[in-house]
């Protein structure tokens, strides 16, 4: 199937450097790099039917997780969308959830979830009945994504004192049917 934009070019004397591109009906969403690298890894994979999701496109187990989390200590649930992003962590052809809780804020204690060791990480993985955590380190930040045996491993920065050398980083990786924390050496 061709596109062709000169189709959809204003009557007005637009030129054919000036075209008007067709309606979107896609509601954008703030995208980090990070989300960028996992959408591209999503599109290179198989992709399975998925389990329900709200109306953000969360899946239901997790967003009633985290918004009880959250309600517990009077805070806002609603940067739970922007919070995660998805990728097939053990390569079952399901997408697995990430959720960072850094951007959760309480009434009732400032930033609760994160610390000097870094901020809260569920790793939320899927099979046929729905998402469990499976997961939960504390980190700085997600670093980045490395393919270690064809699949995703998340590289996380972490408190020096899980490493024998800084800066310590660590990857998540899955093996031998489980998520296992790997110290990244130099």
């Amino acid at each position: 199937m061709s596109f062709d934009l000169r189709e959809h070019a204003t009557a007005a004397g637009t030129d054919s450097r000036h075209r008007q591109a067709p309606p979107m009906t896609l509601k954008p969403r703030p995208t980090s790099p990070l989300i960028a690298i996992a959408a591209i890894l999503l599109a290179a994979g198989p992709s399975a039917s998925q389990h329900a999701l709200d109306q953000d496109g969360v899946p239901v187990e997790i967003a009633e997780s985290v918004g009880n989390r959250i309600a517990s200590c009077k805070g806002d649930v609603s940067s739970l969308p922007t919070s995660l992003f998805s990728l097939d962590m053990n390569g079952d052809g399901r997408l697995d959830y990430v959720v960072n809780f850094e951007n959760f804020d309480c009434e009732t204690v400032p930033s609760p979830y994160c610390g000097t060791g870094g901020c809260l990480h569920e790793i939320w993985l899927s099979d046929r009945n729905g998402w469990k955590v499976s997961l939960s380190p504390y980190a700085n930040l997600i670093a980045g994504i490395d393919i270690i045996d064809n699949l995703p491993a998340l590289r996380l920065l972490v408190h020096h004192r899980y490493c024998t050398g800084e800066p310590c980083y660590q990857n998540i990786v899955w093996s031998a049917g489980k998520l296992v924390v790997v110290e990244v050496t130099k």
